[in-house]
């Protein structure tokens, strides 16, 4: 069985040669980029830097070297940018806090306080700092997501209207993403798992304690959210789905059946986007 007849047969319920195998095939069966630089010595593979792909969980890129040598099944398909609004690309040295030499996207910076990396660095003009590493951490939280605000509001939901047309995927993610999926399609035999995060998930607003509240005190409002979620995820799944290569079984990474891609997609001036497919309310207390 080749890789991509292997993982169809499993997800057909159809028992295949062998179990099939993932690592890096999405950034929910990633790596840390230190046990990747690790394990990479420990097979006797090239010795170079891994490329962090992800900064926010500090996942590093499994290349098709590793692929090849544990006969792993699956390969990302992804938008450019992951997470922090990082694209891959323009890669520079970095040491992590543990010693080990990486190479990170060109926009990451971080400014240090007692030893706590925070995201972004004043340097990069992007706002406040909105995620932190703890001192000898592994990965960043972002800053407040599990904070109570008492006297917190949400948002009005006409302004979550006016935003939502920022949650569907443009021309240009489109076809970036259509075209990466057609080159592996081409190129390998792999399965191809296609992430939608941002495109195909509900919302939430104000921090995750914040919601765990309004879920109890306004469920009505809740409920028109995820309404507006669905509606922008089903315009989403209708573009997303003959956009891949022709033929090809497409597994979306947070939705069992879906064909859909994702990207991430910037907010509006009235609302942000936080971890993973949230929206926060910028009017909220910090």
């Amino acid at each position: 069985m080749t890789s991509r007849e292997r993982v169809l047969a499993a997800l057909d319920h159809q028992e295949p040669d062998r179990v099939p195998l993932d690592m890096g095939g999405s950034f929910v069966t990633g790596i840390a980029a230190t046990s990747l630089h690790d394990l990479r010595k420990h097979l006797g593979l090239e010795d170079r830097p891994v490329r962090v792909y992800d900064a926010y969980q500090m996942l590093g890129e499994v290349e098709m070297d590793l692929v090849d040598r544990l006969q792993l099944d699956c390969l990302p398909v992804e938008p450019a940018a992951m997470t922090m609004g990082l694209a891959r690309g323009d890669w520079k040295p970095w040491t992590l806090m543990d010693g080990t030499d990486v190479l990170m996207p060109g926009g990451f910076d971080v400014d240090v306080s007692d030893g706590d990396w925070l995201y972004p660095a004043e340097s990069l003009a992007q706002g406040p700092h909105t995620c932190r590493m703890p001192k000898d951490g592994f990965y960043f939280d972002t800053i407040g997501y599990g904070d109570w605000h008492p006297d917190w509001m949400p948002p009005e939901f006409e302004t979550l209207k006016e935003a939502s047309p920022s949650w569907r995927i443009s021309e240009e993610h489109l076809e970036y993403l259509a075209g990466h999926a057609r080159t592996l399609r081409e190129s390998t035999d792999k399965a191809l798992v296609l992430g939608a995060w941002h495109y195909m998930g509900l919302h939430y607003v104000g921090s995750l304690t914040d919601w765990w509240t309004l879920l109890a005190a306004d469920p009505g409002y809740v409920k028109d959210l995820f309404a507006l979620s669905t509606e922008a995820a089903l315009h989403n799944a209708q573009r997303l789905w003959p956009s891949g290569p022709n033929g090809s079984h497409r597994k979306c990474s947070g939705m069992s059946t879906s064909r859909a891609f994702a990207t991430s997609s910037s907010g509006s001036n009235a609302i942000q986007r936080g971890r993973s497919s949230s929206i926060r309310a910028e009017a909220s207390p910090t």
